[in-house]
C-alpha cells in the first residue's frame, strides 16, 4: 500500500549541512506523531504512532550532489528524485516522509525536495511542516566553518517569507 503523495521543493542556503539537516528531520519526526504512524496494509487505518526516535531520520533523507550540474540537469535530477522519493514512502512501515537535498555545493544555493504521504498532508499543513523542519535545523549545532561563507537564501527566510496561497503550498515548483 503506497497511496498518493504531495511534494514541494524549496530553495535552501549553500552549505546547508547534512548533519544539521538530519537533526532537523529527526526533530520533525519526533514532533509530529503522524510522521511515525503506520497505516495498516489491509484497510489503511492508522495504528498508534511509534515512539519518538522510532523512525530514524537518516532513512527519510537522501543527499544528491548537483554541484557540477547546470539548471536543466538539476531540474531533470529533481524530477527523477521526486519519483524515487515517492516510491520510498511506505506507510505500512511508518515511512511517511522523504526529503532529498539537491546540494549545489558550498557557494550556490541548493534545493530541498520534500515528499509526504497524503495521510500526512491531510493532517499537517505545509507551512507547519517546513517551520518545524527549520526549527529543528536551527537547534542543531552548526558544522565547523569550511572556509567559504554560506550564500543563497536561508531556508528559514524562504519558509517564513511566503504566505500560503489558497489551494496549495506556499513555495512550490512544478516537478512533473
Amino acid at each position: 500500500m503506497s497511496g498518493s503523495s504531495q511534494s514541494m521543493i524549496v530553495q535552501v542556503r549553500a552549505g546547508l549541512g547534512e548533519e544539521r539537516l538530519v537533526a532537523g528531520v529527526g526533530s520533525l519526526l519526533d514532533r509530529h506523531d503522524v510522521l511515525r504512524t503506520r497505516l495498516r496494509r489491509a484497510d489503511g487505518r492508522p495504528t498508534p504512532p511509534l515512539p519518538a526516535g522510532g523512525v530514524p531520520a537518516i532513512l527519510c533523507l537522501r543527499h544528491v550532489d548537483v554541484s557540477a550540474a547546470g539548471p536543466e540537469q538539476v531540474a531533470a535530477v529533481a524530477r527523477e528524485q521526486l519519483a524515487a522519493a515517492a516510491a520510498r514512502l511506505d506507510p505500512g512501515a511508518a515511512v511517511m516522509i522523504q526529503l532529498v537535498w539537491l546540494d549545489a555545493g558550498p557557494v550556490r544555493s541548493g534545493r530541498l525536495l520534500v515528499v509526504v504521504h497524503d495521510h500526512v498532508a491531510d493532517r499537517v499543513p505545509w507551512p507547519v511542516l517546513l517551520r518545524d523542519l527549520v526549527s529543528g535545523w536551527k537547534d542543531a549545532p552548526p558544522a565547523p566553518a569550511q572556509g567559504s561563507p554560506a550564500v543563497g537564501i536561508p531556508i528559514e527566510r524562504v519558509v517564513l517569507r511566503f504566505p500560503a496561497p489558497a489551494g496549495g503550498p506556499f513555495v512550490s515548483s512544478p516537478l512533473r
